[in-house]
């Protein structure tokens, strides 16, 4: 009678043997979970099958309100380089004396302006 030679086993390292029980631990819980349902479900009191019902189309939303500049389609978030002692000014300038403005207003203000001025210039 011959024996089948065994493999020799493999050590496993901490983070593996961690892993592999975790592994363990959940499809132990989604075997649990399967058999709540089945005993939630009673096959002798329905008559038809389970079938998913449409999602709620008011459905509470998670956060913030979708509101402001971001969100909005009209606007476009843009990058600039800016003196640091500039930015600093206008900063201190807009959160004392323009109380609390923010920084993208005051560069659309100075953009309309400078694309009508431009525009007049280009007209004459």
């Amino acid at each position: 009678m011959t024996t089948k030679p065994t493999k020799p086993t493999k050590k496993l390292s901490k983070r593996q043997k961690d892993q592999q029980r975790w592994r363990d631990e959940l499809a132990q819980m989604k075997a649990e979970r399967k058999a709540a349902k089945a005993l939630l479900i009673d096959p002798q009191t329905t008559t038809e099958t389970p079938t998913k019902t449409a999602p709620d189309t008011e459905r509470p939303t998670v956060g913030r309100p979708k509101t402001g500049k971001r969100s909005n389609p009209d606007y476009q978030q843009v990058s600039a380089w800016i003196r640091r002692d500039t930015y600093r000014r206008a900063m201190d300038r807009l959160y004392v004396k323009e109380d609390r403005r923010e920084f993208s207003d005051l560069v659309q203000v100075l953009l309309e302006d400078w694309l009508k001025t431009s525009s007049k210039k280009s007209e004459n």
